[in-house]
């Protein structure tokens, strides 16, 4: 006689399971090997395979009421909330400095400094208070504390004030910010860059 036995563990079986499942399998082939023809009426057999269920729908039970066990189809509702991100920290007011001259509006490229650079810089200087220089540092022995001094005294030829100031230098850049006179001090007290103007006031203008 040919018996189809099966085993339902849900797909969770665990270490005695699994040893239990050997014991009954050993219990019904010396059952088979006693009878030469295996019933599911042999009381080995039958007494084995209702011990296997007990032990299925113990460890089952014993699963499921354990905290935070989650069936396969739960939703990600069960799962604990995501840490929110720390808020990021303000601007310091150099930043605020930086990120107002948007991009370089004058460019010094391998050649090096001429007096119409001066003249440039001392033009945009006048108009926006703070520009920002992309050099090319090759003639300025790598330097942009180098290339600031040279374009500040071509700026000074052209009648640009004595004082013009280094705000920031940006190695990685290539980049200087250079600032009107006094405007370091502006800075530092909050009086540049002015705040962005309220919506109701853009749209009235």
């Amino acid at each position: 006689h040919v018996v189809a036995f099966s085993i339902n563990h849900k797909n969770t079986m665990d270490q005695r399971t699994a040893y239990f499942s050997l014991w009954v399998l050993l219990v019904l082939s010396f059952s088979a090997q006693e009878s030469n023809a295996f019933s599911i009426t042999c009381p080995r057999a039958v007494f084995a395979s209702r011990q296997l269920c007990r032990v299925n729908s113990a460890v089952a039970q014993s699963q499921e009421s354990q905290p935070g066990f989650l069936e396969e189809d739960d939703d990600d509702e069960d799962f604990e909330d995501e840490v929110p991100a720390p808020p990021r920290a303000p601007l310091s007011s150099m930043e605020k400095a930086w990120r107002h001259a948007k991009k370089p509006l004058l460019s010094i490229g391998a050649k090096g400094a001429t007096l119409t650079h001066g003249n440039s810089l001392r033009q945009l200087l006048e108009q926006h208070t703070v520009v920002k220089v992309k050099v090319n540092t090759r003639r300025f022995d790598n330097s942009l504390e180098e290339a600031f001094l040279q374009l500040k005294e071509l700026a000074e030829e052209n009648g640009a004030p004595a004082d013009i100031e280094l705000l920031q230098a940006r190695e990685k850049d290539s980049i200087i910010l250079f600032g009107w006179p006094g405007t370091r001090q502006r800075i530092e007290s909050g009086e540049f860059p002015l705040p962005p103007k309220p919506k109701e006031e853009t749209e009235a203008e």
